[in-house]
């Protein structure tokens, strides 16, 4: 694949994981069964869809969106991203008390969301494990803002820290339950 090519796929891939904040509104308004409801259906319909890709059949919609969001799939494996990402989003919500939930689900969808889309766009200056100094501060700009909407500036920049500093991990896709369980956790020893 070329540069633009893989940089669009990113941005495409990484919408519907910066997309998990929607939770937060529908958890505010509807209280958590309507979102974790959600959020189940939508990862019903994936794994639907995976199961379906497999045995060369089309599962309208789902299928589309994934096949121009997800990551090379060439070895015919499921990728387990969503699935993660929709645990750590649901699980965040249904554990850890209002701002603490929204504050990790900020961390995982907005800040490992521009994390990745920025440093892989715009990555120059590289970190550890091929991460980069322009994705990380993006993750960690993106996760300040959003949790300055819930708790002070102060904690707001220190819940980035934590999130980024996981983030930087090796941990694939690990990271989408790994940063929301983490932040929720030390949050819930501040707060």
């Amino acid at each position: 694949m070329r540069d633009k090519e893989i940089i669009l796929k990113e941005i495409q891939r990484k919408s519907i994981h910066i997309m998990g904040i929607v939770v937060i509104p529908l958890d505010f308004y509807f209280g958590l069964i309507i979102p974790s409801i959600l959020v189940l259906i939508l990862s019903c319909l994936y794994m639907l869809s995976e199961h379906m890709q497999k045995k060369d059949k089309h599962f309208p919609i789902i299928q589309n969106v994934t096949k121009f969001a997800l990551r090379d799939k060439s070895d015919g494996k499921t990728d387990y991203a969503p699935i993660l990402l929709a645990v750590g989003v649901v699980v965040s919500l249904a554990i850890f008390p209002t701002p603490i939930n929204y504050c990790a689900i900020i961390a995982v969808a907005l800040g490992d969301g521009f994390a990745s889309l920025v440093g892989k766009s715009f990555g120059r200056h590289k970190l550890i494990f091929r991460k980069s100094l322009e994705g990380t501060s993006a993750g960690f700009f993106a996760t300040f803002v959003g949790c300055s909407f819930f708790v002070s500036p102060e904690l707001a920049l220190g819940i980035s820290g934590i999130a980024m500093s996981i983030e930087i991990l090796p941990l694939g896709k690990f990271d989408n339950v790994v940063i929301p369980l983490v932040v929720g956790i030390v949050l819930s020893f501040i707060l």
